[in-house]
């Protein structure tokens, strides 16, 4: 691919979030954009790895993260913590880097299992009744959204798309407590640059064997 194509494309992959500079009644809301940015950023990360691999998809990642940055700071909520939730999103982008490299899993795939992960506790609230609480607890667990929101400092149990829906109202504080944002956003860093590097050297050890 060449230069000009591949920054095309890291330009086209930082576009991607802009629906989370979309207002609210209040003004720009960092929950949008922390919700938004964590529900693509695996698949920005695999489409990287597939159109604009290397340095460029370092350039999108910055951009993405530039934007969030922003969104977070000139938003009519505080968070306590959002560099933390922040940094689980980069480590999520890099995760899909590295699958769209090592894995060569295509960024369709790495969306849809990203939605799933993200709308598990709470779709059967939404179209039925809620899981059980142990179900829901674990579902709530394996979700991105959980992740970043809770490592931000949101109080995620009671937002409104997982209280009800999820059954969150009926989660002992025994079955589960709010994951540490430090120790959540260090763990997302060292897997998804893991990944990312890993991923990085199968492509260009491919690329060399494709060239001999």
């Amino acid at each position: 691919m060449s230069p000009e194509r591949a920054l095309l494309a890291s330009v086209v992959l930082a576009l991607a979030l802009v629906p989370g500079w979309i207002p609210g009644e209040r003004g720009l809301d960092a929950w949008v954009m922390l919700g938004w940015a964590s529900l693509l950023a695996p698949f920005l990360g695999a489409l990287a790895a597939r159109h604009c691999p290397g340095v460029h998809a370092l350039g999108a990642l910055g951009m993405c993260l530039s934007q969030c940055a922003l969104v977070l700071a000139l938003s009519f909520r505080t968070l306590s913590e959002p560099l933390q939730g922040c940094a689980v999103i980069v480590g999520l982008g890099l995760v899909g880097y590295g699958l769209g490299s090592l894995a060569r899993l295509p960024a369709t795939w790495v969306l849809l299992i990203q939605l799933s992960l993200c709308v598990a506790p709470s779709l059967p609230g939404w179209i039925g009744d809620a899981l059980p609480p142990s179900w829901s607890a674990r579902l709530l667990d394996l979700s991105p959204w959980t992740w970043v929101m809770e490592s931000s400092g949101v109080d995620w149990l009671r937002h409104a798309a997982v209280y009800e829906p999820a059954g969150a109202l009926d989660i002992d504080p025994a079955l589960r407590q709010p994951f540490d944002g430090g120790t959540c956003a260090r763990w997302a860093l060292v897997l998804g640059t893991l990944c990312a590097l890993g991923g990085e050297l199968l492509r260009r050890r491919r690329a060399r064997a494709l060239v001999g």
